[in-house]
């Protein structure tokens, strides 16, 4: 019996199937994240603000919702027919909501800079008293090299911001080939640059580091 099954099972073709594994979905250019504050805004006025005043308006552009097959929504922009003159407009009004964000942003910044009685406007003769680098805060009487967390932040690149540990940072770059991405904060020769800081070995971007070390300026006094 069991030779007829071994005979039976060796004459089978086995059949592999391929499996196909569905390629990660990439949206278009023209397509905003669901979340986007100025498409939720475009939605609202367009599904608003009636027909005749949209003519009025002269709208160069259609927002539409979409699902994607894992049921992800966007916000679809498409230009209308023969509205590509109106784009101008368009781009023109966006600078200026851009410029108006920007004022809100340094309104913002200049308040909590208050709160935090942090000062920049720093004289010439005090500029770079302390070091090659330039003193750019003062603090309870004090002058500080580095970041200025509140105001440096937008800047710095890095998504998760942590005034704390950044404020008042300096970045020491070993290798004196390395271009400095912010020559505000960032040196070649850090004793040069401050001759008060001391290198953080706590600061979690100074683990296994061998290129670049981060240091905090303690301040200076006159």
């Amino acid at each position: 019996m069991y030779k007829y099954l071994l005979i039976i099972f060796s004459i089978i073709n086995p059949v592999v199937s391929d499996i196909c594994i569905e390629p990660p979905y990439i949206p278009p250019e023209n397509y905003l994240s669901e979340n986007n504050l100025i498409g939720l805004w475009a939605l609202g006025v367009l599904s608003s603000i009636g027909i005749t005043q949209l003519n009025k308006k002269k709208s160069p552009i259609e927002i539409e919702t979409i699902q994607d097959y894992n049921g992800k929504t966007y916000q679809k922009i498409e230009l209308k027919e023969g509205n590509i003159s109106q784009l101008n407009n368009l781009k023109n009004d966006l600078n200026e909501i851009q410029n108006a964000i920007d004022y809100l942003e340094k309104e913002e910044i200049e308040k909590i800079k208050k709160e935090k009685k942090i000062e920049t406007f720093i004289p010439h003769n005090i500029k770079h008293k302390f070091g090659t680098g330039e003193i750019r805060s003062k603090k309870d009487g004090k002058y500080y090299h580095g970041i200025i967390g509140e105001e440096d932040k937008y800047r710095f690149g890095i998504k998760y911001w942590n005034t704390d540990i950044y404020e008042n940072c300096v970045w020491h770059y070993t290798n004196s080939n390395a271009k400095l991405p912010h020559k505000e904060w960032d040196t070649h020769d850090i004793h040069d640059f401050c001759n008060n800081c001391i290198i953080q070995p706590s600061h979690p971007w100074n683990k296994n580091r061998r290129s670049r070390f981060i240091y905090k300026c303690n301040g200076h006094e006159i």
